[in-house]
């Protein structure tokens, strides 16, 4: 097997920053021409660098927008065509933006609020609707950025809230988000990407930092300290009242408890990567309703199994899945998939991990201690902490080059 180089992406970085040209950076760290576009999408994918220090001395064909209410105003905009039903080739020569851009800026406005799943599901990429001309008067609320035409990433500075990223990335990139949504036939389906991200993954290595992750879980936590302890209260006294429910309660209260466990995850993502949550997040679970309740009992099955039988397969198990419904969550796959790449990755690492695994057991034991009320608090630290370990290993894996 051809031997593959790996390039420190923070070396590069520090280069790039320095001004050095592509034919330095070439020879320096012995790149072919394509292995350094690679190596550039990924950093840019990662947020290693802007698109704006890529493209430093590069006129740009449209100039970016002044300020943030320019800013939103082109996110509106957009907004607006699409939901008017304007096709992604429509939309691309409005903006001037490569066709192959629009589904990731689809994929952005939605994470970003401005547009709904639903909506984004049921359009089409070639309907002929002539697109409006005015943007609307007012935009989502509680929505601090929008993305301008020019530029494939855009950040808000921290002073003006929560940092939101959204991406115009090629759909072909190795992207720090799931994939767009209208490029699936349903959530928890497989798509080529997916496997295609969980292949490289796992030929690369990583660093694992336990007490790293819990901060920055608190941080996160603390970023939404109402709506983590409200929906976990509130997930309480419907478990509670459904206790009372001979025969159906018991699974229904199993059900939405996996569906708020994935929305956790799916919060707690958000938070780590700029975004503004809202409170409905913490049930998107329902959208891939069936692949979590599949993981959920397959998973549950084999760890009951390694438990019965000699203990150490299920509690090497119970490590191993730990990532499988943030992989659900973040990059829809299918169930088996999400599964067996948490294992796998893992794995690797696993005795680093389990002590992780052990931190975790100590706050919860901590929270039961104060008279179970601490669980409100302690259940979603625990797991923002594993979304924050999820999210920082991703960010390893998805910037460690080869030079293929």
């Amino acid at each position: 097997m051809k031997e593959k180089k790996q390039v420190s992406a923070k070396e590069v970085v520090a280069d790039i920053r320095d001004g050095m040209t592509d034919e330095q950076l070439m020879a320096k760290h012995q790149l072919t021409l394509r292995g350094l576009g690679s190596l550039k999408n990924k950093l840019l994918a990662a947020r290693y660098l802007s698109q704006e220090e890529l493209d430093r001395g590069t006129p740009s064909e449209t100039p970016p927008p002044s300020s943030s209410t320019d800013k939103k105003a082109f996110a509106r905009a957009v907004t607006a065509d699409i939901k008017a039903g304007a096709s992604d080739p429509e939309i691309a020569e409005k903006y001037s933006l490569p066709v192959t851009k629009i589904p990731g800026l689809i994929d952005s406005l939605t994470r970003a609020g401005y547009l709904t799943v639903t909506e984004v599901r049921g359009r089409g990429t070639s309907s002929s609707v002539e697109i409006g001309e005015t943007p609307p008067a007012t935009g989502s609320p509680g929505h601090e950025e929008a993305l301008p035409p020019d530029r494939e990433q855009t950040t808000q500075p921290d002073d003006q809230g929560a940092e939101l990223e959204l991406d115009v990335a090629p759909q072909q990139s190795l992207s720090s988000e799931a994939a767009p949504i209208q490029n699936r036939e349903s959530f928890g389906i497989d798509t080529g990407e997916a496997s295609q991200w969980s292949a490289e993954l796992l030929e690369r290595d990583y660093e694992v930092d336990p007490v790293g992750y819990l901060k920055q879980g608190w941080a996160i936590f603390l970023r939404y300290l109402g709506g983590f302890i409200g929906a976990t209260a509130l997930l309480f006294v419907i478990l509670f009242i459904l206790g009372f429910i001979p025969v159906v309660g018991p699974p229904v209260g199993w059900v939405l408890s996996t569906i708020v466990q994935a929305g956790f995850f799916v919060v707690a993502l958000k938070i780590k990567r700029g975004g503004t949550p809202e409170f409905s997040d913490f049930f998107t679970g329902t959208e891939f309703l069936l692949q979590l309740v599949l993981g959920s009992l397959v998973s549950g099955a084999f760890i009951t199994i390694g438990m019965f039988f000699l203990l150490l397969p299920g509690i090497y198990l119970a490590v191993a899945y730990l990532f499988m419904v943030p992989l659900l969550v973040d990059k829809r796959m299918f169930f088996w998939n999400a599964m067996e790449t948490s294992r796998k990755l893992i794995t690797r690492k696993w005795f680093p991990i389990f002590g992780f695994c052990l931190l975790l057991f100590g706050i919860q034991i901590v929270g039961a201690l104060l008279f179970g009320l601490g669980l409100l608090a302690t259940i979603p630290i625990a797991a923002c902490a594993t979304a924050a370990a999820y999210d920082n290993i991703r960010e390893q894996l998805d910037t460690e080059y080869e030079d293929e």
